[in-house]
């Protein structure tokens, strides 16, 4: 029994009626068992009806690892019900995890409260995105989070703003609880081992059952956990495999047995040598330790990413998707292409609050990510080519700054919506006049039949002059189109927040455009020496597609008078003047020219046409000469 403030327990259970539910969310070593549990009793003894859900398949309360599960309040209740999940990281697997949640938040009897012990995802806007899926997911009333100052960062903040939670904050060591006590080593293993006490082995052969999921890359069956699932998907029990025999050669779907070699194109178009997966041997058949008795009801055997190390240690597998040249490996994959350019503030003194970084080269489609060093919050100015970005970095961004509507600068909102099927979650959007219609089209363009009410969510502002137009865009069947208000901004501001701040300002580009201004502050602070460092603001000026023209160019050097950062594109040189004007682009000595006349700190020349690729140097010798503060930096020789 948690030692609790006083009638938190009892304002909770008032809280709560049939068929509510309860998400406690924290560190993993944080006391959120015990207060599920102890919150159960207190329910169970007032006569209600109660089931416990433990969602954090890497620290499992109740059940096996890898899995969800739902159990009796009742010391020795035991598990109703189990749902694989196929991994211990809920995060990097949220489609498996958010699958099993839905099951088992379904299996739930009618009426019951339900207490969910949630995964230990509390930091950054990592856990803003996942606890956004969870919500989504279990639509509770209450949300009881576990706080410190990192979860306050992101987090907590976030969860005050749903008004279809009631959020209760709990500090744990004012509650006498010990919130640096971690799982003791070896838990993962303790739970699988009280899992498969009475476990008996089952042998079920490939030919008679589907075999779905990664297997392993290097041929060792032995230790890994998969899902027995039935006909109709529902999870059965947990399993380890315990052998393997015997084998056949069987290549697995589009493998290849030779090695090629291809042109990467990557660093100077280097030959890369790419060895293919040899053919790997299936074996005929498994055998399992298991609780279950029966095979017949077997009907999928659901390999997740989960294994037994030989020191008895659960970890993450290695599996094909995941193997990369490593000791004893006879392949590899092709690396993704390096191409984003970090930049540097002017003596920013390593205080600067977010990192900006181009992401496709100065040559590809236009894309900025700025990302906040302490909460790992994305912002993204155009919405270029984002295959390269990594998933987990894509799922923290919270705001699109979209210049206009050609296809270079939007084509990577697909893959932003691609990898928001099924977690839900809203994305804001802001960009010149009409820009809610093209988001609305190219949503048009796609069925979303299967996300019921979980689909993706964009808030559209569109910039109209001195006014913004705000419309919500969700992705149903068919989408839906919600208008949610107009506000008045003279000053053009579009994100107003204490640390962040973004205007956005027209520009002429023979469409629709508009150019960004982007302001961070950093407070002041006071170093160990006793020094006080002043607070200093970092400011940013965005200019992707502009004709010159003297309304442009007198609106970028207002905007961009002092500024650290400069992004502008660059895209021809003057010998090429013709086709600039013709096309609405700027040249790279107009560039330098209004850098010059702006004073800003630094300049970041981007958006080259692609014709100077052989030789980068052809821009910058227009450049240097009028501005030689560039970033990056370079030098000719």
């Amino acid at each position: 029994m948690g030692t609790w403030g006083a009638g938190l327990l009892e304002s909770l259970a008032e809280a709560l009626g049939p068929g509510d539910v309860l998400l406690v969310l924290g560190a993993s070593w944080v006391a959120k068992v015990a207060l599920v549990t102890d919150l159960g009793a207190l329910l169970v003894a007032r006569g209600q009806k109660v089931c416990l859900l433990g969602a954090d398949p890497g620290q499992p309360p109740w059940g096996p690892p890898g899995c969800v599960a739902l159990s009796d309040p009742e010391p020795d209740g035991g598990v109703r019900r189990l749902a694989f999940t196929g991994s211990l990281d809920p995060v990097r697997h949220v489609w498996g995890y958010q699958a099993g949640l839905l099951r088992i938040r379904s299996a739930a009897p009618s009426g019951a409260i339900l207490l969910v012990d949630g995964p230990g995802v509390t930091r950054g806007w990592v856990a803003v995105r996942f606890v956004e899926t969870l919500i989504g997911v279990l639509r509770p009333k209450v949300v009881v989070l576990f706080t410190d100052r990192q979860v306050e960062m992101a987090l907590g903040p976030w969860l005050e703003q749903r008004e279809e939670v009631k959020l209760v904050r709990l500090d744990a060591l004012s509650q006498g609880l010990d919130q640096k006590k971690r799982p003791p080593v070896g838990a993962r293993s303790a739970a699988l081992d009280r899992y498969l006490a009475d476990a008996d082995e089952l042998v079920l052969d490939r030919g008679k059952v589907l075999w779905m999921g990664p297997v392993p890359a290097d041929g060792g069956w032995e230790g890994c956990l998969v899902g027995l699932l039935d006909a109709q998907g529902e999870t059965l029990a947990l399993g380890e495999v315990t052998r393997a025999e015997p084998a056949d050669e069987t290549a697995l779907p589009g493998q290849a047995t030779e090695t090629e070699e291809r042109a990467s194109g990557v660093e100077g178009g280097r030959t890369e040598q790419i060895a293919q997966l040899a053919p790997l041997a299936l074996p005929v058949s498994l055998g399992i330790r298991t609780p279950l008795r029966q095979v017949s009801s077997v009907r999928t055997v659901v390999f997740g990413t989960m294994r037994r190390a030989p020191d008895g240690a659960i970890h993450t597998a290695r599996t094909p998707l995941r193997q990369r040249r490593s000791k004893g490996s006879s392949w590899t994959m092709r690396p993704r292409p390096r191409l984003a350019v970090p930049l540097r503030w002017p003596e920013a003194g390593g205080r600067a609050p977010f990192e900006p970084r181009m992401l496709n080269s100065l040559f590809g489609d236009p894309a900025l990510l700025l990302r906040q060093r302490a909460t790992g919050r994305g912002i993204l100015f155009d919405l270029g080519w984002l295959e390269p970005l990594p998933a987990r970095v894509l799922h923290t961004v919270t705001d699109l700054f979209v210049t206009h509507a050609h296809m270079d600068h939007l084509q990577g909102l697909v893959t932003l919506l691609r990898l928001m099927m099924g977690t839900g979650g809203e994305v804001r959007i802001y960009g010149p006049p009409g820009i809610d219609q093209h988001v609305a089209g190219l949503l048009q363009a796609f069925r979303f039949n299967l996300l019921g009410t979980n689909g993706p969510r964009f808030l559209v502002h569109a910039l109209h002059g001195d006014r913004i137009e705000r419309v919500r865009l969700t992705c149903a069947d068919p989408p839906t189109c919600e208008h949610r208000g107009t506000e008045r901004r003279g000053d053009g501001a579009l994100l107003c927040e204490p640390e962040v701040s973004v205007w956005g300002w027209p520009l002429e580009h023979n469409t629709p455009v508009l150019g960004f201004r982007f302001e961070a502050f950093s407070p002041e602070v006071s170093r160990p020496d006793g020094v006080l460092v002043p607070g200093r603001t970092f400011r940013l000026v965005y200019v992707a597609d502009a004709a010159d023209t003297p309304a442009n160019r007198e609106r970028i050097i207002e905007q961009a008078a002092g500024a650290d950062l400069l992004v502008c594109e660059s895209m021809f040189v003057q010998a090429h003047l013709a086709r600039a004007t013709r096309t609405g682009h700027l040249t790279a000595r107009t560039a330098a020219e209004i850098a010059l006349e702006a004073g800003v700190k630094r300049l970041v020349p981007f958006h080259f046409s692609p014709r100077y690729e052989d030789d980068p140097a052809v821009v910058y010798q227009e450049i240097l000469p009028i501005f030689d503060r560039v970033e990056p930096a370079v030098e000719l020789s």
